[in-house]
């Protein structure tokens, strides 16, 4: 840099990553500009087996096993000075209370909607949205879980959609075979249930599942649910996807922009806005999140040297 001016980048020497789903890429910004890591347990035990390798140093991740408590004296320790932390909003709004000035980047809750056109391929449209919305149980922020279909082709769509998610295996998780596994425990399946019980008595027409074993919802394919329905108003964390028809495009992007949250998997970098979080979780634009910016001027130095 000698003889000239360059923007520069001061590494905040801890980081902490948290939460019940945590991804490997997200790892990877940190022992790259020689920071540790804290990290929550689940995904992360397997990925972080990755810190073990040639030029790591062995507590550049380190996996930490507790609750809330634990979670909380991390977040407000003066030696943590960034945070990564994917959860709900409500645990998201808990961190960012605990971690005060610190950095943040918060992957939080979604309620992922899909609007399919009267020229749209039925088929196409039908298989990709089971597929998304059942895949891991709906236990992910990015889940198809309302899809807004064109009137003229809404029951046709219905349908296609019913056909493919009755063909989906439902099973172990563990089973590479098995399309539809468990949700994370039998409160979270009758929580969803009971949602569904709900639209149904306010009106929705179940097509398909709504049925619980222990902590197993067959895929669940409500149509017509009111737009008040918590299935549409909330994200529902599972094995559930409702279908609306609309008449006019605008309704329907209005109707898809009415909630709170807006993760979308085809937005890079990924990361929400509004209550779905803050921040952009991809390599390159984590190292802004985790580093400082800083303009290093030397004397003498010319622009053109």
């Amino acid at each position: 840099m000698a003889g000239r001016r360059g923007l520069d980048g001061d590494r905040l020497p801890r980081a902490r990553r948290s939460g019940a789903g945590d991804h490997a890429v997200q790892c990877a910004p940190q022992p790259a500009h020689a920071q540790d890591r804290g990290v929550g347990p689940a995904p992360a035990r397997r990925s972080s087996s990755c810190s073990s390798g040639p030029g790591c140093r062995r507590e550049a991740i380190q996996l930490l096993h507790g609750g809330a408590e634990l979670g909380e004296s991390l977040v407000r320790s003066p030696e943590v000075r960034a945070i990564a932390f994917t959860g709900s909003p409500a645990a998201g709004q808990r961190v960012a209370v605990a971690a005060g000035a610190k950095r943040l980047v918060l992957e939080l809750g979604g309620n992922a909607a899909t609007i399919v056109c009267a020229d749209a391929d039925l088929d196409e449209a039908a298989r990709v949205c089971a597929e998304t919305g059942y895949s891991n149980s709906g236990q992910s922020c990015v889940s198809v879980q309302r899809v807004y279909v064109e009137r003229s082709r809404f029951e046709d769509f219905v349908a296609r959609f019913r056909r493919c998610a009755s063909q989906l295996r439902v099973g172990d998780p563990l089973d590479p075979a098995t399309d539809v596994g468990t949700m994370v425990d039998p409160a979270a399946a009758a929580r969803v249930r009971e949602w569904v019980a709900e639209a149904v008595t306010a009106g929705a027409r179940l097509e398909l599942g709504g049925t619980v074993s222990g902590a197993t919802l067959s895929p669940t394919l409500l149509a017509c649910p009111p737009a008040t329905a918590r299935v549409v108003t909330e994200e529902v964390f599972g094995a559930l996807v409702s279908v609306m028809p609309f008449d006019e495009f605008g309704d329907a992007l209005r109707e898809a922009n009415t909630t709170s949250s807006n993760f979308r998997l085809d937005h890079v970098p990924f990361g929400g806005v509004k209550a779905s979080g803050i921040g952009r979780e991809s390599p390159r634009w984590m190292v802004e999140d985790f580093t400082a910016l800083r303009t290093v001027i030397f004397r003498g130095a010319s622009l053109w040297a």
